[in-house]
């Protein structure tokens, strides 16, 4: 038997007279809410989820947001950074018609089962934090990136390698233009250096 969902809620007592119930929990998201590669829970982390149910003729509407932070690892850099979810949650519960299937099934986008007069929640948090991350999750707009030779972190400083431009003819003027900024950023160094020396 899995273990219950830390998101499922009981909505028996909701009724036309009283067809609102407001949900505010926080849980650990570590083994229960998937995160793309290069993304990480921090061992301490909790995701809040703040939403309110309203029972519909034909169902559950479920709006909210999700909040918490987890740790991403730089696409360019390759050094890990916080990425912070304030997501919003917009999900429809329906009862399943012709049969059970599992909770985190759900009939059709955005669309999950009622089941025992309970809803989970889970899966519609799940969806909205993996649709939160993009393709490249960098730790800043203008990350530097790595070295391509030697793997120096640009961010932190300069490294002295001679980066080849490609051999693309159409390059040439472009490829020229950095070794001359790489000779000179070279012959800087050293006239520093002498000078510290002398």
């Amino acid at each position: 038997m899995g273990r219950a969902s830390p998101l499922v809620i009981d909505v028996s007592g909701l009724s036309d007279q009283n067809p609102l119930l407001k949900v505010t929990t926080a849980f650990s998201p570590r083994g229960w809410v998937e995160l793309p590669p290069g993304v990480s829970w921090p061992g301490d982390s909790a995701l809040r989820v703040e939403a309110t149910v309203v029972r519909e003729p034909a169902g559950f509407h479920v709006e909210g947001e999700v909040h918490g932070e987890a740790e991403a690892e730089c696409t360019r850099c390759l050094a890990p950074f916080p990425w912070k979810l304030a997501l919003p949650l917009i999900a429809e519960f329906r009862p399943r018609k012709g049969g059970s299937a599992p909770r985190d099934a759900p009939d059709e986008e955005g669309v999950y089962p009622v089941q025992d007069e309970e809803i989970d929640l889970l899966p519609a948090v799940n969806e909205a934090v993996l649709l939160a991350f993009p393709m490249q999750l960098l730790c800043r707009e203008e990350c530097a990136g790595l070295c391509p030779e030697c793997g120096q972190n640009l961010n932190e400083g300069r490294c002295r390698c001679s980066v080849e431009m490609p051999s693309d003819p159409r390059w040439s003027g472009l490829a020229e233009a950095w070794r001359r900024k790489q000779a000179g950023e070279r012959r800087a160094g050293e006239r520093a250096e002498t000078k510290s020396r002398g």
